[in-house]
């Protein structure tokens, strides 16, 4: 990656395709971006070798792009691009392996695709490996004709006439009738055997607006200010008066106040995370303007910046294994190093939601667009009550009403936050609050007030989803799942209740030991060792085993909010604490969040919210009976 990060430096393309990328899947996005690029890519996955990668410089509009061919024994990425007066490009990147056989109807029905968009412009390269044509002549040996005769009558044209390995010319430019400005071949550079095809096509792509942004400079908070000021509120009435209306409008303007002590720092909208450390980007900098200097030797330029390149590589590998060093030595080392497992295979670099295909089939590129139809996605998967409450036997002759929000608890669950300078809605880091010294009795008092009212905050209602990208097509909205952003305030407050039901529920023998899923001292692992010793112990007895595997879909949104209810009354849940727990499901509102735009509000109206604290639990003490339905067999549940 060193070599193309220095290539990409050098030449300054906008597109940079590469065909025999030998990724595969483990091999991460992360691991293969290139600074101030959106990646694109296909891997060869049944053998070896192979695949394509498409860079195309992130400033542009772009999105992927899928021909619909019926196979192919190679790889093809294609793009969408977006040019001035709403015209458009298609690029593809191909790599045909060498061992294709003379059996051209794949590649004769890839060039029928293409003709058949209805791009302005088609521009399609790559390693086609056909040395025996012979393109200068436009003619070729038998085998080849049908492909030939196929790229003449979809009125494409190949451009390159040079040889670009050994004496053969594999390396192909296919466009409808759009000349290059120039075309050069680099030969010498690095270790490849292909020559480096570097051409300018006049093409004028559509580049995205460049706007500055204010955003929240959580480092450079004056915690001390901020003491000051919590020091000095009305401590006498807080601590007098129970009033809920006094403790609805304090907990406002107190986060409203804090807000306004957080100092802004500007950065650029297409500003992005670099993979070079940024004591070196200086030095490539000076070397960008001695390159342009005639009169320096291009080619001691050119060494010097590919060994930053390579030095960059090596530093991100030495930080990588520390990182993985210090997780495995970690107290909590299996939590640790899934983190950094996450990391590494994560699909994407950036936070970037791609264009999106709505129900016709058509893309969206709009943030507004995209994060509305993700909106209503999301929507969709709602439930709606309509038959009447079952009457549910109590679980439990112990019950539980309120919950204990002592400073000294809540100063403990604050010592156990991450320091961490990421916000909810409210905009207040737990690093903030980790710094106020006079809160944990504020807090306690603020807690206790809304749970003895049976009240969850309005101002705490409204939930910011953000899109979190699963697997497969990018521009699929079924491939994404909505985590929910709420105030940090809020997630602290859960914390403290989760806890305190969970304690209740495992010191009562509630939940079902067939749960493994969000308990302490319970995971993935502890089912799968349960399930194991099950399997090996009927195996050892020579009996046979039926497994049958159900997966619940959106589990979360669909759970009913009434039989929910209904569900931990039956548990040993009394008020004041079931009204909280009402007041905190009723009357929400989500919105859907993707680049700097927000969709419109909808009412959420089933459903356990995913991403906050007391969201699992809830949902775990939902289907806590659903392995009583199992009579004859052993259940198992989990949540991956």
């Amino acid at each position: 990656m060193a070599e193309l990060r220095t290539v990409a430096f050098e030449l300054d393309p906008d597109v940079l395709c590469i065909t025999e990328s030998w990724a595969h899947s483990l091999i991460s996005d992360s691991t293969l971006a290139i600074d101030n690029f959106n990646l694109y890519r296909q891997d060869r996955a049944e053998k070896r070798g192979g695949g394509c990668l498409l860079y195309i410089k992130s400033s542009f509009v772009h999105f992927p792009f899928h021909l619909n061919i019926s196979s192919f024994s190679g790889n093809v990425c294609f793009a969408s691009v977006i040019l001035p007066h709403n015209k458009k490009a298609v690029i593809g990147c191909v790599y045909n392996p060498p061992c294709y056989s003379g059996n051209e109807s794949e590649l004769c029905e890839l060039f029928e695709k293409v003709a058949d968009t209805q791009f302005d412009v088609k521009i399609i390269v790559g390693d086609f490996n056909l040395p025996d044509i012979d393109w200068q002549a436009n003619s070729s040996p038998p085998k080849h004709q049908k492909l030939v005769d196929t790229i003449n009558f979809t009125n494409m044209s190949q451009l390159v006439r040079s040889v670009t390995r050994n004496d053969n010319i594999l390396d192909l430019i296919f466009t409808n009738d759009v000349h290059p400005l120039f075309m050069n071949f680099h030969h010498d550079l690095f270790t490849s055997d292909h020559a480096i095809i570097h051409c300018c096509f006049p093409i004028p792509l559509l580049t995205k607006p460049e706007f500055k942004c204010n955003n929240l400079d959580f480092a450079n908070i004056n915690h001390e200010t901020v003491n000051n000021f919590v020091s000095t509120l009305d401590w006498h009435s807080i601590f007098l008066i129970n009033d809920l209306n006094f403790f609805r409008e304090l907990l406002q303007s107190l986060t409203e106040k804090i807000q306004s002590f957080i100092p802004f720092k500007i950065f650029n909208s297409h500003s992005a995370s670099s993979t070079v450390p940024h004591f070196l980007q200086n030095r490539l900098k000076k070397l960008r303007k001695q390159l342009k200097d005639s009169s320096k030797s291009s080619l001691s330029v050119h060494l010097r910046i590919a060994q930053i390149f390579e030095l960059a590589s090596r530093i991100r590998l030495a930080r990588d294994k520390r990182r993985e060093s210090r997780a495995l030595s970690d107290a909590n080392s299996s939590k640790s190093v899934a983190q950094i497992f996450h990391v590494r295979s994560s699909a994407k670099r950036l936070n970037v939601t791609p264009p999106l295909l709505d129900c016709n089939r058509k893309f969206v590129t709009d943030d507004l667009g995209k994060a509305e139809l993700l909106n209503s996605f999301f929507a969709n998967h709602f439930t709606t009550e309509t038959s009447p409450t079952p009457t549910i036997p109590l679980l439990s002759n112990s019950l539980l009403t309120t919950i204990n929000f002592s400073p000294s608890c809540i100063q403990k669950e604050i010592a156990h936050l991450k320091n961490s300078h990421s916000v909810g809605t409210d905009n207040i880091p737990n690093s903030l609050i980790k710094q106020l010294r006079d809160f944990p009795p504020l807090l306690s008092k603020l807690y206790s007030v809304f749970l003895v009212n049976g009240f969850f905050p309005d101002y705490w209602k409204t939930s910011i989803i953000i899109p979190v990208f699963k697997s497969g097509s990018r521009s699929d909205i079924h491939n994404y799942r909505g985590v929910h952003k709420t105030p940090s305030l809020a997630k602290l407050f859960e914390k403290l209740i989760a806890k305190q039901i969970t304690d209740f529920c495992i010191s009562n023998k509630i939940i079902n030991l067939s749960q493994h899923g969000f308990l302490p001292d319970r995971s993935c692992e502890t089912c799968h060792m349960s399930f194991l010793n099950l399997l090996t112990s009927l195996r050892n007895d020579h009996l046979s085993v039926v497994v049958i595997y159900f997966d619940l879909s959106k589990a979360f949104d669909k759970v009913p909010h009434k039989r929910l209810l209904a569900k931990l009354e039956a548990i040993g849940f009394r008020s004041p604490l079931t009204d909280f727990i009402r007041s905190y499901l009723n009357d929400r509102k989500q919105k859907v969040l993707v680049g700097s735009s927000y969709s419109s509000a909808t009412p959420i109206v089933s459903g356990v919210l995913q991403g906050t604290v007391l969201g699992p639990l809830l949902f775990l003490l939902y289907i806590n009976d659903i392995s009583s339905i199992v009579k004859h067999s052993q259940s198992f549940i989990y949540a991956d």
